[in-house]
């Protein structure tokens, strides 16, 4: 079983609205159990309208390379998690 990591040094960069009619909706850049730094993941919204993360990757659809990705879907699940608790969190602070 996946721990629930931590996530650090959250930064968020919001991107144009022209780029929202794709569902991408910023750029992320955080720390995860302070053992590696990850940047240039996507925060990005459905078709179902929910959230998610897109990993870094390289290449056409056909033949994308992920850079740095979680290794099972557990993982992901447990990170994503994380990364939106982490939003919240920021989110309620700056209200």
């Amino acid at each position: 079983m996946t721990h629930a990591p931590s996530i650090r040094d959250l930064v968020v960069t919001p991107v144009p609205p022209a780029d929202q009619a794709t569902g991408l909706r910023a750029w992320l850049r955080f720390t995860v159990d302070d053992l590696l730094a990850v940047d240039g993941v996507a925060l990005r919204i459905g078709a179902d309208g929910q959230s998610y993360l897109q990993w870094p990757a390289r290449g056409p659809r056909d033949r994308r390379r992920y850079l740095v990705r979680p290794p099972s879907e557990e993982a992901r699940h447990a990170i994503e998690t994380a990364v939106f608790a982490e939003l919240e969190r920021l989110a309620e602070g700056a209200r």
